[in-house]
Formats: C-alpha cells, structure tokens, sequence
C-alpha cells in the first residue's frame, strides 16, 4: 500500500508541475476529476456493412492540460453490442498519447447499433465520467427485400382516465418475405414493464394490432419479430408533438428588480432539439418578449423580473406546427445575485447585480477542467460589480464561474465557452493539384505550426471520404476539437458537436453552455483516494502464499514463463506470503499463456506454494443510445448500397477471373459416415471442412493447453480462432456467424467457454459447415428468440471419443495445467493501398472499391513542422474530402480538411 501512495503523490506532483503557474495564487485548488485522463478515438465512419474494417486512432491526453506526457502506456477498446454484451476487445498500446488499432467486421456480426467504447486502468478512479463512448451503425453486406416500413399507422383510437387504446398495422412481409403464421410482439412503456404476445394475421400478410397503454406513458417502443427472427422496432409518443421546453437562468436564478440572461432548450421524445418558436407572457398575459430558437432548439432572452414567484411563462409552438403549448418559466426569487457574462476586446466581463445585499463582499473562482486559474474578491457598489478577466488566464475549453458571498456559499454558477484560436495548431494542407482522374497518385503536403507560424512536432491523422456519401454535415461529427474542448467535460449527449466549430456559420456555442447546465460538469468532486494505478504497459501481479506454517517469511524467486515461441523468462524476489508484480517486454497477439512458478520448483514448493493472478476488472458497459429505431435515412441508405455495391462488384469480378465450382451432389471421400454423423449430415448439411485427430495430434506442441490452442496455433486457414472479451479461445467459422454442436448438440453460449478445455486426445474429429440448413432453427433453439436472428450461418460440429456431447468430453479431460490467460497487446495493420505504378496485372486489372479511400493513422511533422504523403485513388469519382487532425508534442490540438475532384480517366 506504501508504494501505491508514492505513486499517488508521484502522479498528483507530476500534474502540478505540468501546469502553467504563472498566473499561480496561494489558494489554488484542484478537483479529483483534473487527474484524470481524457481519451478520444478518431473513427473512419459511422455506418458500416459487415464486409468492412473499423479503423480508429487512440489520442490520451492529461484531462486539465491536454499534454500526453506521463499518461498511460495502455488502452482498452471495446467493440459493445446493444445487448450490453463486449462482442471483442482491443489492447492498444500507447505511445507518447498515441495509439491505433481495428475492429475487423464480418458476417458473424448482427445488424444493429454497436457503442465503441475506450478507457485506461487509471480512469477507473473516476467512475465512468471518462470514459470514451461512440455509436455506430452496422447493417448486412447482403441487400434485404424490404420495400416498405414494418409497423404502419400507429394511432390512438380510444382513452379513458388511466389507459390510451392503441392501434397499429402490422406488414412482416416487407422484414422477411418467408415469415408464417404468428407474429411475435415486445411493447415497452417507458418507466414500465415489457409485454410480450403474440398474434395471428387476420387475413393473408394482415396483422391488426390493439393494446392499452397507461395514460401517463408518453414514450413506447413497439417491435415485432417474425417466425424466422427478423426484428424491426420503433419508438412514438402518445402525445400529439411532444416537446418538452425549459429555461435556464443565467446564474441559476431569476431575481425581482435585476435583467437576467436566460437560455431555453426544446427537446422532443427521444431527447433531441427541435425547433421552436413563441413568447413570454406575464401574469396579465401581456407580451413581454418574443423568441425563436436555432434547428437544435436552443436560445436565448433578456428578461426584467419585476414580480416573485410564479410570474412568468412560454406560449410556444414548433416551427412546423399551429399547435402551441404552455410552460412555466422558473420561479423568480425575492433576493439573490444575477451573474452576466460576455466577451469584449479579449477579455471576459463578468457582471454581478444584487438588490438584497447592495454593499456585500464576493468572491469569483474561475476554474477549468477542475483547476482554479482565478479567484478575486471584491465588494459591490449599489449592488454592482464587473469583473474583468483576460481570456489568456483559462486555457481553450469550458470555464466554470462560481460567484460566493460572505458566507462562503455558491450562489450563482456559469459554463461559458473560452475560446482561444491562438493555442491551437494551424495546420496548413496542400495538393499537388485540385483535379485528378482514376487511381491517380495523389500527395499531400502538411505543415504544422504556432499560429504565430512556429513549427510544430505533431503527430496527425489523414483520413479521405467520399464528399457524396458522408454529405455536407460530416463536419458536424465528433472531432478532436469538439471531443478534448467541449464534450469531454460535460456529461450528458451533446448533438452534432462539430458544429460549434465549424469555420463557416458554427452554432452559437453559448446557448449550449446556458443550457447544458453546471450541474453536468464533470468536475464537482473533491480530491479523493485513487485505488488504480496507471499502467506504462503489460504487467502480472498477485499474491504467493503457502501451505506450510514453516514457509512464512521465506524469500523465494519466483519464475514467470511465457508459454509461446519465444518462452522468455521473467524473475522476481518475493517474501511469503507476499505481493509480487512483474512487468512485461511488450508482447503482441491478444492473449498469451504464461506459467508462474518458484525459480526452484523443488516438489516441496508445488506441494505447499499457492500462487494467484490479480484479475482486472472490466468496466461494465452501460449501453445507453437513445435513438435505437431501424428507420434507414437518405445518408445511411446511401453509404450501406455503395458498400454493398462494392462487395458485389469485387464477388463479381472473383467469379469472372477465377470460376467456382458448383457441386450437384456432396461426395465426401474417406469420411466415415458413423450414425452421430449421419445425424448431423441430414440435419444441418455436410460439412466443408474436416480437421482430423491424427492432423490435430501431429501438429500438438507441449505447450498446447486444449483443443482451441492447437487450432489457434497451427489451423488459422480453416478456423478463426480469436480470444473473447474475457480471454476465452473461441472458434469461429470464417466470415459468418457461428453455432457449435458437440456429438451432434447444440451448445448453449454459456459453455462456449468450455469448448478450450477439451483436450485434443478426446477429440475424434473437428468439422466445419460453412454454410448450414436449418441455421435459424438451431439458432433459436440455442439462444432462445430475439431481436436479431441470422437466417444463415455456420456450424462447428466437434466428434469425440465417449460420444455423449460437451460435458462427456470435458469429464474425461486430465485438467494438468497450472497455467494463467493474460491479456497482451492486439495486433495493428497498415490501411492497404495499391501502388498503380509498381503492381501486377492482377491489381490493375481488379475493381478498386475501398471506402474510406484513404487511411493513416500516425503521421508525424518534422522539426520543421512538416511531413508529406503519397497514396492512390481508387475507381471512384466526383468530390472527395482529405481529413486531419492531430496534437503537437506540447498538447496542442488541431483540425483541418481539404477536398479534391475525381474524373473519368479521357484515354
């Protein structure tokens, strides 16, 4: 415990010192969340197919002076379903606050909205305030028959006082054409229960849906699934345009006789802006003012509270509408102070009104991302005063402004935006030229510099897309700007956060910071225990004890031993019974087996020794999107045909260059037809892939743990074998979505686990179906039935000797090994590009398809702040856009895009 409080005080100096004290006072304080770590994650896209790659670029930064100097060396990346389930794991190495890694898609993946999620060992300190969180959407490289929308007609037909009567048309031929019978329904009533029923048509493909919901249920989610497990759901409101408008007072307080800043927000059911329009209205429902709000729903207005209490309120409609509605403004308070913020000539001017206390003493603190950086006290003047801070006193990013009176209470508070162009890294790009023809060389010149034109050692991102298929609001997406300065810091969803620094027309980023509230920001906790440490990079830790009273206080070596090629040999010296830690050598390839022992491994000691692993424990994911309909927009649709499009293209061009073979009827020579295979053979279909003992046991390695290891090492062309989010070796059928069956039955999920441990003598033969009859069936039966159910997939059928299915095998199995399964560090690979001036007849002749067209994840300026890229494009044409964006060595950040053109070829 002594070394993890060095540690502690180690990282807090290491912090201070980071920081700019010039501006430094006696008093200064920090909040437990400024030790923290930001992470961001720059993504390719936002919607894939399933024949696509993720890529990402790792940026780790310290959370108050956004350097990477003394931040962790290692990162966990999660790729999360929406059933809150880690679907695979990443462990990215971190250099300098820079990493990069992958997500490799395939057809094994459901159709569906996946949360990408990033943190360190270190910022389980800080509950999950930082936490990285992404969403994406990931939709089948096959194109469905869909024509028309599932649930049509939602309507309400009937109320009484307690319920709503609901109706709704039903059409499960437009989700699966092959769907039979009953139709399987989930309605959730937002803060209720979930019902579950069924029904049958009326009529032939006609399903007439009747419910009662509770009168006070303004949100439901409606979804139906068919007999062959296709799901579509949606989510409406009972309620006839149902927005929900409230007002926010600058400062916190609206105060009879002082004019107050107050900004409003309009949201609708599933908690995004909308826009609206309207008035304010006194008690004598006369006019005082009008307002109009941005598309987000947001705005601001001047009022002069002349009355207490309950004196004000919002007559209000959308923008698309006739319909208005009505709202209460906050209370108006008898006494208090009124806090107005603006900007003038660089400097911040903070004005300060009370009429209750008109010669009080006050205090201002000016803190940002948890450390104060101003506090100043004073003293009104016929209840006025005006602070005036220059801008240069804060960094860039959100500033919290906490008024205090002589009682040493908080009772005014304000988020506003400081905004300091100059501290940011000017990127200047240039192409070669402006216009190109296909799978023409394409070169890139960046220059990185002060704005004060001093070169920058920076480390960059180049990323090119289609201008067609991302639109003209891909600006408006997480960028490193919109993520270290703005929402990193503030809890909640922020939407389109890109937009607030656009270089042409952003959004008024003041009316988030009025609106967004500083109750949502992140750094309110005083300075606390930290019980994690920060990982520089691979380390095994735990404990040694003994059996035998004699062996206390005994000091040993203890060996660690890493069970691959290499077998490399780590030794520490530990008192019994004691806590050991052994840092790695960085090793790569997800997991890896490791043995711990005493460096003597006399028989006394694998007698008495007891020797346990400290197990990391994983952050729970919160899976939390709100906008889970299955309703395409125009930009998704467009980007899921090209990728589909594409995919067909290249098949195509497979099938022309190379042929297929199509066999009428399956012959399987030298494959003993036994019973148990018979069985499987007429069920599911004959397999393509048989992978027999005498193979599996010639190629076994002593130190070879179970039957996955033995095909993860020496079968990697028939069989992915890759670890899970917990470290279990789980085969999988290549490209498709996979079951398992042992002896001919089916395994549950919560035994694929088990699979690992059969050992290679008890197992007679491992198949492959690659492609099976009655997949969906077999699927239901294993999983039970849910919102997404593959029609086609693969099996991995495993024979064994006892023949009576998984838990036969694994009874038979001497567990030998004493042995441990440690995360290492995933594996990167290079974006690949053809060389068009260098390649084969092969790559000149094959389609070139790839989106994104272009993608380096580590770009690094010289001394002289410049670097300069090469690549080619692809058979596409029209606009394109050249994304980069990065951070300097000293923490500044940077964003920049520039577009080219793309024309047939002339000759």
């Amino acid at each position: 415990m002594r070394k993890l409080c060095f540690k502690q005080g180690l990282v807090v100096l290491l912090f201070f010192l980071s920081i700019n004290t010039s501006n430094a006072q006696e008093s200064k304080r920090f909040t437990h969340q400024s030790l923290a770590e930001k992470v961001y994650l720059q993504i390719d896209n936002d919607v894939y197919t399933t024949n696509k790659t993720i890529w990402f670029k790792a940026i780790l930064v310290n959370a108050v002076t956004h350097n990477s100097k003394n931040t962790s060396g290692v990162l966990y990346v999660d790729l999360v379903n929406s059933a809150n389930r880690v679907i695979e794991s990443k462990l990215v190495k971190v250099v300098e606050g820079i990493g990069s890694g992958f997500f490799e898609l395939d057809r094994s993946f459901d159709e569906g909205t996946y949360m990408i999620r990033a943190y360190t060992e270190w910022n389980k300190n800080f509950n999950d305030d930082f936490i990285f969180k992404t969403f994406i959407q990931v939709y089948s490289e096959k194109a469905n028959t869909i024509t028309g929308t599932p649930i049509q007609n939602i309507r309400i037909v009937d109320s009484t006082e307690s319920t709503q009567k609901i109706r709704a048309d039903f059409f499960p031929q437009f989700l699966d054409s092959d769907h039979e019978n009953k139709l399987m329904i989930r309605i959730t009533e937002k803060g209720g229960s979930t019902d579950t029923l069924y029904l049958r048509p009326k009529g032939k493909d006609q399903f007439n849906f009747e419910y009662n919901i509770a009168k006070n249920s303004d949100i439901v989610d409606l979804a139906i699934t068919t007999s062959n497990g296709q799901s579509f759901k949606t989510r409406f409101s009972t309620v006839v345009n149902n927005v929900d408008l409230q007002f926010f007072p600058e400062g916190g307080k609206l105060v009879r006789g002082l004019t107050s800043k107050v900004g409003f927000k309009a949201v609708n059911t599933n908690g995004l802006g909308v826009a609206v329009e309207g008035v304010i209205l006194d008690r004598s429902n006369d006019t005082i003012t009008s307002f109009k709000s941005n598309a987000l729903g947001m705005g601001s207005i001047l009022i002069e509270a002349k009355a207490i209490g309950d004196a004000y309120k919002a007559k209000f409609k959308l923008n698309s509408s006739e319909v208005y509605k009505e709202v209460n403004l906050p209370l108006v308070q008898a006494n208090g102070y009124v806090m107005m913020v603006e900007e003038r000539d660089q400097n911040l001017i903070i004005g300060i009104s009370s009429k209750s206390n008109p010669s009080g003493t006050i205090s201002l603190v000016g803190a940002c991302r948890g450390y104060d950086y101003f506090q100043q006290q004073a003293q009104l003047i016929n209840g006025q005063y005006i602070f005036v801070i220059p801008k240069y006193t804060f960094p860039e990013g959100v500033i919290m402004l906490t008024l205090i009176d002589e009682m040493n209470r908080p009772t005014a508070e304000r988020l506003y935006f400081n905004e300091r162009l100059e501290t940011r890294i000017d990127l200047d790009l240039a192409l070669d030229k402006t216009n190109y023809n296909k799978r023409d060389a394409i070169t890139l010149s960046i220059e990185a510099q002060t704005q004060s034109k001093r070169p920058l050692l920076s480390n960059v991102s180049v990323l090119t897309i289609d201008s067609n298929l991302n639109g003209e609001n891909y600006d408006n997406r997480t960028t490193i700007l919109s993520h270290l300065l703005l929402s990193s810091d503030l809890r909640g969803t922020i939407e389109t956060p890109g937009a607030y620094f656009r270089i042409d027309e952003p959004l008024t980023i003041d009316y988030l910071m009025l609106t967004q509230g500083w109750r949502n920001y992140k750094y309110d906790e005083d300075s606390r225990k930290l019980n994690f440490i920060k990982e520089n990079g691979l380390r095994v830790s735990g404990i040694v004890n003994t059996k035998n009273k004699k062996d206390k206080d005994r000091n040993i070596d203890l060996m660690l031993m890493t069970l691959d090629k290499e077998r490399s040999i780590y030794t520490t010296a530990v008192n019994v019974p004691g806590n050991f830690s052994i840092d790695l050598e960085d090793i790569y390839g997800d997991y890896r087996e490791i043995a711990l022992q005493s460096a003597e491994n006399t028989k006394r000691d694998k007698k008495d020794l007891i020797i346990a692993v400290n197990k990391k424990r994983a952050f729970p994911p919160k899976f939390e999107y709100k906008n889970q309909s299955l309703v395409i927009d125009s930009l998704t649709q467009r980007v899921i045909h090209q990728n589909r499009d594409q995919k067909l293209e290249n098949d195509t061009y497979q099938f022309n260059t190379y042929g297929t073979t199509v066999l009428d009827e399956v012959v399987l020579t030298g494959y003993n037809m036994t019973p148990k295979r018979q069985e499987v053979f007429d069920r599911y279909g004959p397999p393509d892939i048989v992978i027999k003992q005498e193979e599996m046991k010639e190629k076994e390695k002593n130190w070879n743990w179970g039957l996955m290891s033995v095909l993860y090492d020496f079968f990697p062309d028939k069989v992915r074998v890759e670890p899970d989010a917990q470290g279990n070796l789980i085969a999988r059928v290549i490209g498709e979505s996979t079951l398992y069956i042992v002896d001919g039955i089916p395994v549950r999920p919560d035994f694929y686990n088990q699979l690992q441990y059969m050992s290679v003598d008890e197992v007679t033969s491992f198949e492959i179906l690659e492609t099976s009859k009655n997949y969906a069936r077999l699927y239901i039966q294993v999983n039970g039935p849910g919102p997404y159910i593959p029609n086609f997939g693969g099996i991995i059928s495993i024979y064994t000797r006892r023949g009576i299915g998984l838990q036969g095998a694994l009874s038979s199995t001497e567990d030998a090994f004493d042995r441990h399964k440690i995360k290492v560090f995933s594996k990167d690979k290079e974006f690949y590009v053809p060389e068009y001036d260098v390649t084969s007849f092969y790559e000149d002749s094959k389609p070139d398809t790839r989106l994104p067209i272009f993608w380096k994840s580590q770009v690094k300026t010289d001394v002289n702040g410049k670097a300069q890229i090469t690549y080619y494009h692809s058979d596409d044409t029209g606009p394109f856009q050249i994304i980069v964006e990065g951070i300097s060595e000293s923490g500044q950040i940077g964003y920049q895009t520039i577009t080219y053109s793309v024309k047939e070829n002339t000759n």
